[in-house]
């Protein structure tokens, strides 16, 4: 049965809020003990969503291994690609890597 909180396409489930995140702890602890042995010793991660799900993602991937101005520069131009909407996992699928690239997104990330 699918949770209010969570959206689904074929084979996907999209994280939207603690529950869900939960659940997934609780399935990837049971399938592996060593998750297991560091959610005990760790504890789970909390969940304090920050505006859309999904540019939380983009922005995330997009700034590893950059210094602050660096992904903040490559973050806002990829952005303006969208304009004047925002990006969507159905946008940023169309859109051509060779853009993505010219924003100052790497090879492995723009493909």
């Amino acid at each position: 049965m699918e949770l209010p909180s969570e959206r689904t396409t074929p084979g996907r489930t999209v994280l939207a809020d603690p529950l869900t995140l939960e659940r997934g702890i609780n399935h990837v602890s049971a399938a592996d003990p060593r998750i297991k042995e560091l959610v005990d010793r760790h504890g789970k991660i909390e969940f304090k969503p920050m505006g859309r799900p999904f540019d939380s993602i983009v922005q995330s991937i997009l700034s590893q291994q950059l210094n602050g101005k660096a992904a903040d520069a490559i973050i806002s131009r990829t952005y303006r690609l969208f304009l004047p909407g925002r990006p969507t996992p159905e946008k940023l699928r169309a859109i051509p890597s060779a853009k993505l690239r010219r924003a100052g997104v790497s090879p492995q990330k723009a493909v």
